[in-house]
C-alpha cells in the first residue's frame, strides 16, 4: 500500500487532515524523505502559510555571565581588529556640506 492510498482510506488517522493531504504532495516531490520528516515538513509549510511566527524571550544573564560574554567577544574581536586595522583607515572628507536642492540657498557658514 502506498502513502496516497493510505491517506485516502476513511479509517486512517489523518483522513481529511491538512497535514496528511500535504504529506502526500511532499512525499511525491521528495520520495527519499522519511514519513516523520515529511510530516514535520508539512507542518512547517502549513505554519508558514498561516503566518505563524516563532517568538522567543531574550536571555537574562547575570552580571558575571555578561562580563564573561563581553570578555570572550573582546578576545575574539581583538585579534581580528588588529589584522583589519590598516584596511579600516578611511580618508576623512575635507568638506561636510550636504547637497541642496536646486534653487535653495546653502546653510553653510
Amino acid at each position: 500500500m502506498d502513502i496516497k492510498t493510505y491517506f485516502a482510506q476513511s479509517d486512517s488517522p489523518s483522513a481529511g487532515s491538512p497535514v496528511g493531504n500535504l504529506m502526500v504532495k511532499v512525499l511525491a516531490k521528495y520520495p527519499d524523505l522519511s514519513f516523520e520528516a515529511a510530516r514535520a515538513e508539512s507542518q512547517r509549510l502549513l505554519d508558514k502559510a498561516a503566518g505563524k511566527v516563532h517568538l522567543s524571550t531574550p536571555q537574562v544573564l547575570s552580571v558575571e555571565q555578561r562580563n564573561a560574554a563581553k570578555a570572550r567577544f573582546q578576545s575574539l574581536t581583538a585579534s581580528r581588529n588588529a589584522l583589519d586595522a590598516p584596511a579600516l583607515a578611511f580618508p576623512t572628507p575635507t568638506s561636510m556640506t550636504q547637497p541642496s536642492a536646486p534653487g535653495v540657498e546653502s546653510q553653510a557658514d
